[in-house]
């Protein structure tokens, strides 16, 4: 019996639960087209940005900098 638990405990532990992301908003309900995004990432050096209500930013040294802000708010 203890050799099935430790069995049990062997296979488990390989496994990984990965908590569910929120989906990615479509480009169409975005204040940003693809296009510009795309144009900063490469403008930048980078290929992470965070697309808020108001503002883009990209990663830079250890903190977000805004690059983008939204002219329609």
């Amino acid at each position: 019996m203890r050799l099935r638990y430790a069995i049990l405990l062997f296979l488990l532990g390989g496994v990984r639960f990965e908590p569910v992301r929120p989906p990615f908003p479509a480009y169409d309900d975005l204040w940003v087209s693809k296009e510009k995004l795309v144009r900063l990432a490469r403008f930048h050096g980078t290929r992470a940005l965070k697309v808020t209500e108001n503002e883009a930013f990209i990663w830079r040294g250890r903190k977000w900098v805004a690059v983008l802000k939204n002219s329609g708010t």
